[in-house]
């Protein structure tokens, strides 16, 4: 089965299309079984009946320059120099009938958002070219963290720059899976 869902982040609409089946590299349960240690990644879907401690996320983005290489005074040079930076950001999210606030005014469920850190790199040349010249780089940032997501919430990561979202961010973290 899969959950097709709208989020909207930072004024920007998300449309997900997300399988329930968690993502998860790894569990192992605690010795009174009250508590699961969890490795996750991008789209992991907290358990009914379960609250997700996080503790540690890294987010990776593939990043895009504001300036194209082709037509301007921007050169592959500068990029190296001067490279590009964004805020990785971890995303929790909910469908609209495992939201754990009020629903607001479209019937979507407010997501939370958890600055991660600046991601940054210079001195590097880019690894691929858009087809409007921008080059693009990978960029990540990482940190111990202290969040929850309950029931039914989902895991994403995305990253934030000068002129928007990046379109693709990996998350990968850990937390411990409670009983709610």
């Amino acid at each position: 089965m899969t959950v097709s869902t709208r989020f909207v982040v930072s004024g920007f609409v998300l449309l997900s299309t997300l399988a329930p089946a968690a993502p998860v590299t790894a569990q192992k349960s605690s010795t009174s079984g009250s508590e699961t240690l969890v490795f996750f990644r991008t789209g992991y879907q907290v358990p009914a009946g379960k609250r997700l401690l996080i503790e540690d996320v890294s987010v990776v983005c593939a990043a895009a320059g504001a300036l194209p290489f082709q037509g301007g005074d921007f050169t592959s040079g500068d990029f190296e120099k001067y490279g590009i930076s964004g805020t990785a950001k971890l995303g929790i999210f909910y469908a609209p009938g495992n939201c754990p606030d009020e629903l607001d005014s479209e019937n979507a469920c407010p997501g939370q958002q958890h600055v991660v850190g600046t991601a940054q790199t210079n001195g590097t040349n880019p690894i691929a070219v858009t087809s409007e010249g921008r080059p693009v780089a990978g960029i990540g940032a990482g940190r111990r963290i202290a969040a929850f997501a309950e029931q039914g919430g989902i895991l994403s990561a995305f990253c934030s720059g000068l002129v928007g979202d990046f379109p693709s961010a990996e998350l990968t973290g850990t937390g411990r899976l409670v009983n709610r």
